[in-house]
């Protein structure tokens, strides 16, 4: 006789454990179904209503012109950006006081890195760095009373009733609702690019800057970067930070540096315009971009005089005569020696972007980078 089930040789090892059984199911949209005409054969048939509504009215076409036009605005904004931060901290001056301030408190953390001195240090720092950002604040405000003299010059010129009132809609709103940096970030910035660049066309002819007053959205993610650039926390990204935590950071080292082990010494190497730049006052000239590369033009020049100096002299060390470090680049800066693409901030909204774009990264590299 047969084993029944419960008697096979396999019961200890089957129906033990219950069975899960996911069914996965799809529901696919089909839409509702309209007549069209054929416009070439005057065929009429079946189509996707939606389909056929996105189509008359160029829905793809229009929102393919954004993008490019997206694009070519980006540059626009850098430019307005960089023009504004060049113009505010050209006219940034620092007192003598905070900066010997700060320059005894780093040294002091350094030496000796406890919680106390970290603390001191980075209060010191938070000072200078509120000072530069002021100076964001009152250039703003001169920006926008010149923008609001062009809008009520515009109006006083009109006859246009509706010109008229969309002028002191804007009035308004830029009096009420708009503060300090905020024209910078908020819808109105693109009527304030029409006005400030004329120029900015697209291939149409039209301002660059039209469309995006309904599709703001699309810079969303953009604006959010360059309001980093206006804050003083300290961070990574910011202005004041790549002034003061960074750039003021490497320009005392390299005082410091001089007066250890080069002044009143090594004549030959330094000229009078080439020891000023280790005054703590001339640290207020290190700000925008073009101040920096002129500071950095001279650091290489020592850098030269150095090197040949060690050649002349061998029985001197290497370490007896050290390299003087160059600043940061300025943020959003742009080098007149080496201007690439690459100086711009990159962003990548689609995938068939990824690689072309590192590669001209990597071409910009091999021509710049030795």
């Amino acid at each position: 006789m047969s084993k029944t089930t419960k008697d096979s040789i396999w019961s200890d090892f089957t129906n033990q454990y219950a069975l899960s059984k996911t069914l996965r199911f799809e529901l696919k949209p089909v839409g509702k179904k309209v007549s069209d005409t054929d416009p070439e054969t005057g065929e009429v048939k079946e189509v996707n209503a939606t389909e056929k509504l996105l189509l008359e009215n160029k829905v793809f076409e229009r929102d393919e012109k954004i993008a490019k036009s997206y694009k070519e605005a980006k540059k626009w904004f850098d430019l307005l950006h960089r023009e504004f931060i060049d113009i505010s901290l050209k006219e940034a001056s620092l007192s003598k006081k905070s900066l010997e301030d700060f320059e005894l408190k780093h040294f002091t953390w350094r030496e000796n890195k406890t919680n106390e001195n970290f603390k001191k240090r980075e209060n010191s720092a938070k000072s200078l760095r509120t000072e530069i950002l002021s100076q964001f604040h009152n250039k703003i405000k001169n920006w926008q009373d010149d923008y609001l003299k062009f809008l009520k010059d515009k109006k006083e010129e009109s006859s246009d009733k509706k010109e008229i009132k969309e002028i002191e809609s804007k009035v308004k709103k830029l009096n009420k609702d708009i503060k300090d940096l905020e024209l910078l970030f908020k819808v109105e910035v693109f009527d304030f690019l029409r006005w400030k660049y004329p120029k900015a066309k697209n291939t149409e002819g039209k301002s660059l800057f039209g469309p995006f007053n309904k599709f703001s959205g699309y810079f969303k993610k953009f604006h959010q970067t360059r309001e980093n650039f206006y804050k003083d926390e300290g961070k990574s990204g910011q202005i004041p930070t790549r002034i003061i935590n960074d750039n003021l950071v490497k320009f005392l080292e390299n005082k410091k540096l001089y007066e250890e082990r080069y002044k009143g010494r090594y004549k030959e190497i330094f000229n009078e315009e080439e020891k000023s730049i280790f005054t703590i006052e001339y640290f207020n000239k290190c700000f925008t971009q073009q101040q920096i590369d002129n500071y950095n033009d001279q650091i290489a020049k020592l850098k030269s005089k150095i090197n040949k100096f060690r050649q002349d002299n061998s029985d001197i060390k290497k370490t007896d005569l050290p390299f003087f470090k160059t600043l940061f680049k300025q943020i959003l800066g742009e080098s007149e020696k080496h201007q690439t693409e690459q100086d711009d901030f990159i962003q990548i909204t689609d995938n068939k972007e990824v690689f072309p774009t590192l590669q001209k990264f990597i071409n910009e590299n091999k021509t710049h980078v030795p």
